[in-house]
């Protein structure tokens, strides 16, 4: 602790928090709160700038509900109210580790989503605050699943709802059970079932739009989530609303301001309990204020009202948040001796502004010479009396005031770690350390942290392995004290790259926590690549670099973040040279995968040179050494080349592609012996061309095909289990073999497949789960049935497997939804409507 603050003044820091002159504003969020819950949902924007204390009034409005807000008692379901020092920042309630779900006594539910300044990010991406802000919503589930659980079946379907959302938010997992989560998501997340899934679904639809689907992915789960909370039509709806807020909301993402848009609509048309809090700088809200938005989704929040029908703007509020007319408890609090016409100066200077007062309160009681008996409880002395002018009323200078205050080992250790953005990661500073100063033990740089922390400071701590900047102002601060120092900091700077090479070449990301992985990769892909450093695969920090974007891609795809995977994708792609990446900087199936991701977002031209420039590298590879691995990478490359022209509309060269492929998986399992996985590539290897074929017409070859693939599949399932996958890829040949029959007339044959394909579908959903993809599988087979029905003249059985397969799609877009599914639903319905009213031959024509 700094010698000159007074030790007892420090131990009691309550003034800090005061919160005065609110009294209004805090009524009318109480007014707002009993709206949301008489089913007449809000969304309010509080508008002012930097420091007024739009955040702060969050946090008491917190408070007041956990003391007043139907469970008043502290050991419910209310954790700590913000009110400590060292939670300026937050915008949620801490679940202590110790927190017992049973005690819960009411179904509620708040959660925060805060964003930075873009450029203070540590990293490229467009950040997601559904991702970033996951832990906390993931605190929520199971407490709230067991205070609702008041009959087995609804906590089951909400634990099937939170589960869901696992694939995409994996700390949901902890929650709900990881054996649960792993046995419910089994089939849906093995590589070869979405391989299955691409291969039959390749030729349907718009790529574009799907791509737009997986955007929006990630905003589905977590709106279903909140369905559960709030849609009365589940029967058990909470009996308090739901708080959603989106704190400093000028730097929202995309992503969230969709789940965002939607969710409001879905609230006020639905009448939920929801109440939205989201605070804003006042100056940029009336910028951006009836402009029309960039296209037809929001881009800011303003965007939002321009978008809303009419009708659902009611319940909208733009409420700015006015200076504060008299902060003078704070002075008395803090400064008790100061006389009437002195803390008068202070709240002048102040001008209404909370945070820049307390950073002037905390100027005088850094000098205690300035006090009689130097007891900042007591009077000025009056050469301080006339120097009170001279206190700056600014917050970069109090800041800078603030640090320098701060003893020079903890001044070292926030300077090091500016070089690593507005957050930080305590094991990356403690390497730079072991660099610079050698001789301090690892408990320095742990305490001098700690110290960093408490309420004079200028970092708060986010988890144990991460630290952020509590104001953009402080990281500028500490940057320009290790400007100061230019060898220092080119020492910090060769320190870091040398850290983060050895942290993505090494393999030490596995050895890392989940929590603190992404965070080192977006560090290494900044501080790694320089503009002005030509790319050298014989760099090693230019190798990491790459690797960690390789990492951030496959980690973002995983996770579902189409936005940010494409970019890193795109960036990959950039910085690729002309002759492609070899395997030794990028693996192969690494490759594979971005290429996928510029394939999928159809970026052809770039999908189409690299999947050549990789076919090349495995062509040179197999004709040097024609071993079996080295065979099937040659074979997936043309597979990869004949997708992207097959999409780019070159039929003959996607089709020599997969001619070419088959015929190597044909050598494969001849020569090197016919292993399930050489069978399975083999018959994906048919399907492709049988594809292509059928596209050119040529039907009695694309039958064929199928058919020499459906014979694999039977005998994959018989000689080596029948597996999931293994059911699954056998309805999906079925269901090839049956549309060339029924194209080709044989309606017999046609209808024998599909029924079969359908009953291998029943078995799937029965025995390993009613899964997402197992339902949209059972609703197409039943829909082919029914479709070959309907044209066989056999009505009534036609509508009713056409009734089914409605049923189904339905419950999928229920539980799932996404606008694929949505346009799938709706083509069902207006049939079997079309079936009803004209009978069959009129649908069939």
């Amino acid at each position: 602790m700094p010698q000159n603050v007074n030790p007892q003044r420090e131990q009691s820091p309550s003034w800090r928090r005061l919160f005065v002159g609110r009294e209004d504003a805090m009524r009318q969020l109480q007014d707002d709160w009993r709206n949301a819950a008489e089913g007449d949902p809000r969304l309010v924007i509080l508008l002012a700038e930097s420091g007024v204390g739009k955040t702060r009034l969050v946090q008491e409005f917190y408070r007041w509900l956990s003391q007043n807000a139907d469970a008043p008692d502290p050991k419910g379901y209310w954790p700590d109210s913000f009110t400590q020092d060292h939670a300026s920042l937050n915008v949620n309630p801490t679940f202590p580790p110790s927190w017992n779900t049973e005690r819960t006594p009411i179904p509620w539910f708040w959660w925060g989503l805060r964003w930075v300044r873009p450029e203070r990010r540590n990293q490229i991406d467009e950040r997601c605050a559904l991702v970033s802000h996951a832990d906390s919503l993931a605190q929520h589930i199971m407490p709230i699943a067991d205070a609702r659980a008041a009959a087995a079946h609804r906590k089951a379907a909400f634990l099937r709802t939170a589960t869901d959302l696992a694939q995409f938010i994996p700390v949901i997992g902890q929650f709900i059970g990881a054996a649960q989560a792993a046995r419910n998501l089994l089939t849906e997340t093995r590589q070869d079932l979405r391989e299955a899934r691409e291969a039959e679904r390749r030729l349907q639809g718009d790529p574009a739009a799907q791509a737009q689907s997986r955007l929006e992915s990630l905003g589905d789960k977590v709106l279903d989530l909140f369905r559960a909370f709030l849609d009365s039509d589940r029967n058990d709806a909470p009996t308090l609303p739901v708080v959603l807020v989106l704190d400093d909301a000028q730097w929202a993402d995309s992503e969230t301001l969709r789940f965002v848009y939607r969710l409001w609509g879905e609230a006020t048309v639905k009448r939920w309990p929801l109440l939205i809090l989201a605070t804003h700088w006042e100056r940029e809200w009336r910028e951006h204020r009836n402009t029309l938005p960039d296209g037809n989704l929001p881009r800011r929040l303003s965007d939002l009202l321009e978008l809303l029908p009419s009708d659902l703007r009611k319940g909208v509020v733009e409420r700015p948040v006015e200076l504060v007319e008299n902060l003078s408890q704070v002075v008395k609090t803090a400064l008790p001796g100061l006389a009437p016409q002195e803390r008068q100066t202070l709240l002048d200077r102040a001008d209404g502004n909370p945070l820049l007062l307390i950073e002037m309160v905390d100027y005088l009681l850094r000098r205690p010479e300035w006090f009689v008996d130097r007891d900042t409880s007591a009077a000025l002395t009056p050469t301080a009396r006339q120097r009170l002018h001279e206190i700056p009323s600014d917050l970069v200078r109090l800041y800078d005031d603030r640090f320098h205050a701060l003893d020079e080992t903890v001044r070292d250790l926030l300077g090091w770690s500016s070089a690593q953005g507005l957050r930080f990661l305590t094991s990356l500073t403690a390497a730079v350390s072991r660099r610079l100063r050698p001789d301090w033990q690892d408990h320095i740089v742990q305490d001098g942290l700690k110290r960093a922390e408490n309420p004079a400071a200028v970092i708060q701590r986010l988890n144990v392995y991460r630290n952020e900047f509590r104001q953009a102002a402080f990281l500028h601060v500490a940057s320009a004290y290790l400007g100061a120092q230019p060898e220092t900091r080119k020492a910090v700077e060769d320190a870091l790259v040398e850290e983060l090479t050895n942290v993505v070449l090494s393999g030490g990301l596995d050895a890392l926590p989940a929590e603190e992985r992404r965070d080192a990769l977006l560090m290494a892909q900044n501080a790694l690549r320089k503009e002005d450093r030509p790319a050298d695969v014989n760099d090693l920090s230019f190798v990491a670099w790459v690797r960690s974007l390789l990492h951030l891609h496959d980690v973002d795809r995983e996770q579902r973040l189409w936005a940010s995977t494409l970019d890193v994708a795109e960036r990959l792609n950039r910085a690729r040279p002309a002759e492609g990446w070899s395997f030794d900087v990028l693996p192969f199936w690494s490759q594979i995968r971005v290429m996928d991701t510029l394939r999928e977002f159809r970026r052809l031209d770039e999908a189409l040179r690299w999947s050549e420039a990789v076919e090349a590298q495995c062509r040179a590879a197999a004709s040097h050494n024609p071993a079996p691995q080295a065979l099937r990478d040659l074979s997936v490359s043309l597979d990869r080349v004949g997708d992207v022209r097959l999409l780019k509309g070159d039929r003959d060269a996607a089709l020599a592609a997969f001619e070419e492929g088959l015929t190597l998986s044909r050598r494969i399992a001849r020569e090197f012996g016919e292993t399930p996985e050489a069978l399975r590539d083999l018959s994906v290897s048919l399907n492709k061309v049988g594809d292509v074929r059928l596209l050119k017409g040529d039907r009695d070859a694309a039958l064929a095909a199928f058919e020499e693939g459906l014979t694999l599949r039977r005998r994959i399932a018989r000689e080596f289990g029948e597996t999931p996958e293994a059911l699954r890829d056998l309805s999906v040949s079925l269901d090839r073999v049956g549309d060339v029959r029924r194209l080709k007339g044989d309606r017999d044959a046609a209808l024998a497949a599909f029924e079969e394909g359908l009953a291998l579908r029943r078995r799937i959903a029965r025995e390993f789960g009613e899964t997402p993809e197992a339902l949209r599988d059972l609703s197409v087979s039943l829909f082919r049935v029914g479709w070959v029905l309907c044209e066989a003249g056999a009505g009534e059985r036609a509508v009713t497997s056409m009734t089914e397969s409605l049923a189904y799609i339905t419950e999928v877009n229920r539980r799932w939804p996404d606008p694929q599914t949505e346009v799938e639903m709706r083509r069902i319905e207006a049939l079997l409507t079309r079936m009803r009213r004209d009978g069959c031959p009129g649908a069939a024509g």
